[in-house]
């Protein structure tokens, strides 16, 4: 199962990019028998995947370099996740550059299931993560990215597929984001301790510069 959805804004910028993505997770849990997977360990680890897509999709990329932020009204120095950049033109007169700001939450679809709170709580940091990050020197399009990875326990493993498609419906209907990409691999078994892990949903919302001021 996977997919990719995107508001006409952000089709250019990034749906080469995520078919990439998508295809590369699909790609390494294959080739590590189903038992491994991109998306699970955290999310420095999965900016890195989406980083590399992006550079493939040509694509200057720069990951956790320092700069200033605007934080409660001061100025800090803090990382930002990720910066993309490319010379629109070809010319070194113009070109578009954004930066990513991005939180990874783990949404258990078993017990006690609150998804849609922990999904808003992550999205919303991202979010503020990107209005704290914003430097017209150097960019001129933000964007919040969230990564969700489903974990059902491994005694629910057999109406995984059914949740997971329940959970992209509900997030949908959140309409909290611009663009969605989604991919459970076909053969994915990767299980840690009692939970098993189908997949991953990147959630991207384009951060307008009206929100900065």
């Amino acid at each position: 199962m996977k997919g990719i959805i995107l508001d006409k804004n952000l089709e250019a910028v990034f749906s080469d990019a995520l078919q990439d993505w998508v295809n590369n997770i699909e790609r390494y849990t294959n080739e590590f028998d189903n038992n491994d997977t991109l998306y699970y360990y955290n999310e420095r680890a999965t900016v890195s995947t989406l980083a590399a897509s992006l550079y493939k999709s040509g694509y200057f990329i720069l990951e956790e370099f320092s700069t200033n932020k605007s934080v409660d009204g001061e100025v800090k120095t803090g990382r930002v996740d990720l910066f993309f950049a490319k010379d629109v033109y070809g010319l070194t007169k113009s070109y578009f550059g954004a930066v990513v700001e991005a939180k990874q939450v783990y949404v258990n679809l078993s017990d006690n299931y609150n998804g849609s709170m922990a999904i808003k709580t992550s999205f919303s940091k991202a979010e503020q993560d990107t209005i704290n990050s914003f430097n017209k020197q150097y960019h001129t399009n933000s964007y919040a990215i969230t990564f969700i990875v489903p974990k059902v326990k491994f005694k629910d493993k057999e109406y995984s597929k059914e949740r997971c498609k329940n959970l992209i419906t509900e997030i949908q209907e959140l309409n909290e984001h611009h663009g969605i990409a989604y991919i459970f691999p076909k053969k994915c078994e990767l299980c840690y301790e009692t939970y098993f892990y189908p997949g991953i949903i990147c959630l991207i919302k384009e951060i307008k510069h009206s929100s900065f001021n």
